[in-house]
């Protein structure tokens, strides 16, 4: 889990976030992200403008990435969870 990566451009996250997926040879995400986090960086829905951004570049470097609007789940954050994800993002790990 990465937070807080700095002030960087959300070019610059993707890139770093590429990077470190090639460095451990992992090819899926699931990006976890808050529609209006970050509110006062650049305004309304910059969450979601962010993973705009990271989804643009994973689909440039063939990496399978799902979205999860941590705004979108229930009442019960870890059942949306395992019914969003389930067992297509995990490993025998």
């Amino acid at each position: 889990m990465l937070i807080r990566t700095g002030w960087l451009s959300f070019k610059r996250i993707a890139y770093f976030m590429i990077d470190l997926l090639k460095h451990y040879k992992w090819n899926r995400v699931v990006y976890f992200y808050e529609r209006n986090s970050y509110h006062n960086v650049a305004g309304p829905n910059t969450g979601h403008l962010v993973l705009s951004t990271m989804a643009e570049f994973f689909r440039r470097e063939n990496i399978t990435y799902l979205p999860f609007s941590t705004d979108s789940a229930r009442s019960n954050f870890t059942e949306s969870l395992k019914e969003k994800v389930g067992f297509s993002h995990s490993s025998e790990y």
